[in-house]
């Protein structure tokens, strides 16, 4: 192997591959075979909470009929404006359940000035928005322009 070219295969694991296999299957795809495959396996550890991937499926299922109650169809785009916990993995694979389209990159950053974001939320054709529940004084003046 030449590291001079790709010096970050020194720090793989000997059992990793350096290549990766693309298929046509789907991320959802891939959590429910994972989930079938190691169901009471914990899926991730967050602070002082661990999950298994049974557990994860089951609250993400309850978030996709949360977003269907609210009558999200699919196609319509849904934004997460979540950090890195255990919230956000259940709203992306949640959204991915029913049947949406997860808007990557939409880091609604509350320094941008209102007509900046105004502009990103419609660019996008944004449904619904995921966040945290401390934005919405910041986040009510677009209430009207998404559900």
């Amino acid at each position: 192997m030449d590291y001079d070219s790709k010096p970050w295969f020194k720090s793989y694991d000997p059992d990793v591959s350096h290549e990766i296999e693309i298929t046509d299957r789907s991320l959802l795809d891939r959590f429910n075979s994972v989930t079938q495959q190691l169901s009471e396996q914990n899926a991730f550890h967050y602070l002082d909470t661990s999950m298994t991937y049974d557990v994860l499926m089951k609250k993400a299922n309850c978030f996709a009929l949360c977003l269907v109650d609210h009558n999200l169809n699919k196609g319509d785009v849904v934004a997460i404006n979540l950090p890195n916990t255990p919230q956000y993995l259940i709203a992306l694979i949640g959204t991915l359940k029913a049947g949406c389209v997860v808007s990557g990159g939409l880091y609604l950053v509350l320094t941008y000035h209102l007509s900046t974001i105004e502009r990103i939320l419609t660019s996008i054709a944004l449904i619904y928005l995921i966040y945290l529940q401390f934005w919405w004084t910041y986040l009510r003046y677009f209430k009207k322009k998404v559900r």
